[in-house]
């Protein structure tokens, strides 16, 4: 039985919510600096603030380019008539591809606002 589309969002939105997650508190694990070692003005002295510092700016990226990416690559891949393996090993590269250009452009979209801005 094929799962509905809004079921198939709410995985999608799931997926991006504990992707963002782990991604931020890997982040702050590796660039947690202990208020011992750190600075006397270092803005955030807890793992906790540096975890929520990541989470606000990863979570938007994972939710708001990162799931239109994925639906665009699954149609993608979907169209295509090859072989499993083939179709996996493409999957790979899309779906890092777009992992590594998702950042990428709301970055230079959010710089290019500033701009003109």
């Amino acid at each position: 039985m094929k799962p509905s589309i809004s079921m198939h969002i709410l995985g999608k939105i799931m997926t991006a919510c504990i992707s963002s997650v782990l991604f931020s508190l890997s982040i702050a694990f590796i660039l947690y600096t202990p208020p011992a070692t750190g600075s006397e003005d270092f803005l955030f002295r807890s793992f906790l603030g540096t975890w929520l510092v990541y989470l606000t700016y990863s979570g938007p990226v994972y939710l708001v380019g990162g799931i239109p990416y994925s639906m665009l690559a699954d149609v993608l891949l979907k169209k295509l008539r090859v072989s499993k393996v083939v179709n996996y090993g493409l999957a790979i590269v899309l779906y890092a591809w777009g992992g590594a250009m998702v950042p990428f452009v709301i970055v230079v979209l959010l710089a290019f606002d500033d701009i003109l801005g």
